[in-house]
């Protein structure tokens, strides 16, 4: 369906370029009208485009994923979201080296607050204060001190109001609140609900965002894998990877009875057969393993190949019951010498060859898709649809629409084609597309040559721009000359017309309230909008008028035949 919808808005943007003229009411002259009734669309088609519909106006409301635990049950750990009430203790606050130290009641309100949704180890609070000169004001972090607190009720589920858990932290000397700088303070912090994030692999609305680092396994090749050239054991520095040159030692600290052949006029010796510098010579495996991110949908069949290293298969079976900010290590093997050789882009590769590489990954985020109730659709269309039964039946007759407009116009033949009219579309193609390119993509602003500096647009508007607009304008034409003659065929059938007082009515509600903004841009009168909206009044009717057409969805549906779907 995304084809269909991507040729009507292609045939939308068309009838800005063509005006309504006589060659158009002359319809007769140009295009073959079969038997409509024999041109059929597929209700399954329009079905299985509206739940794809659907999927992408939920895929945008896609929220974080939380499970309430257990208040019972429920113990604090990193990754969870807390819903806490805190406080500070006034007689706890103390600055080390100031006697008596007190803060505003301003600031003391500022730190307060109820219903507060905080992630442990989302370090968004304060954090642990460690500094060796100043051993009195060391504090863990806020976040890190709530790891295995309880959710504050009792057996019947009453909050009790007089269990709180006590938080010390200590303010950085440089935070944002100058009264607070190097201050310790004490909240009293009453937790009122926890809730978890973690990967359940039968729940297919779940997306996992994971971070991944590999770790560099100091690898020790087997003899058969040195090439001519190659450094000895005794020549690598500990933890580099194998064919990396340890540092060449300077005389003074060469040990007494040092074995190195010595080389007049040079501190190394000469490897025979090596041709490649040292910089050549050096592999560092954080070149090689690059950290990184991804997502791993949950609805997904097919996983593949990630990388060249790991597939998403392995990470998604290792990630059951996986929360969030966990971490968890998965070891996967480097492909053989055979393998990577075929490769030149793997090059690098073969000093791991055949060796097992761990990766540990990190989630960093699960999401999960909303409940598509009347509530969601009604804030996601911005109160266009007020409940899913009228989002699904008017997206329901777009769609229809869409897929019977479509269809008409592949069955209408285009006998003759005007050739004025020809050039004139043509013409007006290659403008749009360049309009389209200067606006970045937009088409909206008619911008011409003497808007930029012959440089700039030159910059953007190259040989290459003007080849594409011409393979545009001529794939595009002559379908834009049929479609208008389809449209013109269609008001005739369907009785669309624009009258002389319909069409001032419109003009005036689109003008007259915003009048005066429009004369900052020059335009002064009602003849001056249309012209500046629509390039003339004949292009104004025609636009009102296909406007119409798409206000008659179920009429125009109505013309074709509609294979009902298989119940």
């Amino acid at each position: 369906m995304k084809k269909i919808l991507a040729l009507i808005l292609v045939s939308v943007m068309l009838f800005s370029v063509v005006s309504c003229g006589s060659v158009y009411s002359k319809y007769g002259k140009y295009i073959t009208v079969g038997d409509l009734k024999s041109v059929s669309i597929d209700e399954a088609e329009i079905l299985k485009d509206l739940d794809d519909m659907i999927e992408e106006l939920r895929e945008k409301g896609r929220l974080d994923f939380w499970v309430a635990l257990d208040a019972k049950d429920a113990v604090a750990k990193n990754g969870d979201k807390l819903n806490i009430d805190f406080d500070i203790d006034p007689d706890s606050v103390r600055k080390p080296g100031t006697e008596n130290y007190t803060i505003s009641d301003e600031t003391k309100k500022n730190m307060k607050s109820e219903g507060y949704d905080l992630v442990l180890g989302s370090n968004s609070f304060i954090g642990a204060y460690e500094k060796e000169d100043k051993p009195e004001l060391t504090n863990k972090g806020f976040e890190e001190q709530l790891v295995g607190a309880t959710v504050n009720k009792n057996d019947t589920g009453d909050k009790t109001k007089d269990e709180k858990v006590d938080v010390t932290v200590t303010f950085p000397d440089d935070y944002k609140t100058t009264e607070l700088q190097g201050v310790i303070v004490t909240f009293k912090v009453t937790v009122n609900s926890i809730s978890r994030a973690a990967a359940d692999l039968s729940n297919k609305d779940l997306v996992v965002s994971l971070t991944y680092s590999f770790v560099d396994p100091d690898p020790k090749p087997d003899e058969d894998d040195k090439t001519e050239g190659d450094k000895t054991e005794d020549d690598k520095t500990e933890g580099t990877p194998d064919n990396t040159p340890a540092p060449a030692a300077e005389d003074e600290d060469a040990p007494e009875g040092d074995d190195t052949a010595d080389t007049e006029g040079d501190d190394t010796a000469d490897t025979e057969g090596e041709d490649t510098t040292e910089d050549e010579d050096t592999v560092k495996f954080e070149d090689i393993f690059k950290n990184g991110k991804f997502d791993i949908d949950f609805s997904s069949e097919e996983f593949g190949k990630f990388s060249t290293i790991f597939d998403i298969k392995t990470v998604y079976d290792a990630l059951a019951g996986k929360t969030l900010n966990e971490e968890f290590e998965v070891k996967f093997t480097v492909p053989s010498k055979e393998d990577i050789e075929k490769d030149e882009k793997m090059a690098s590769f073969l000093p791991y060859a055949g060796r097992e590489i761990s990766v540990k990954f990190t989630v960093s985020k699960i999401t999960t898709l909303p409940e598509f109730n009347d509530e969601y659709v009604k804030k996601q269309t911005s109160s266009q649809y007020e409940t899913v039964t009228a989002y699904k039946e008017g997206k329901y007759d777009e769609l229809a629409f869409t897929a019977a407009y479509n269809a008409i116009v592949d069955s209408v033949v285009l006998k003759d084609v005007p050739k004025r009219e020809l050039k004139k579309v043509y013409k007006s193609l290659v403008q749009q597309y360049i309009n389209q390119e200067l606006n970045g993509g937009s088409n909206t602003t008619n911008y011409t040559v003497s808007d930029f500096t012959q440089k700039d647009f030159e910059k953007v508007i190259t040989e290459e721009v003007y080849a594409k607009a011409y393979e545009y304008a001529a794939e595009n034409a002559l379908l834009a000359i049929k479609e208008q003659f389809v449209c013109e065929y269609l008001y005739d059938t369907l009785g669309i017309d624009i009258s002389n007082k319909e069409y001032k009515e419109k003009i005036d509600e689109a003008y007259t309230p915003y009048k005066d903004a429009y004369k900052g841009l020059g335009i002064n009168t009602k003849a001056d909008y249309v012209n500046y909206m629509y390039g003339g009044k004949d292009s104004a009717i025609n636009a009102f008028k296909y406007q119409k057409l798409t206000e008659m969805q179920k009429e125009l549906v109505a013309l074709i035949t509609l294979t009902p779907a298989a119940k």
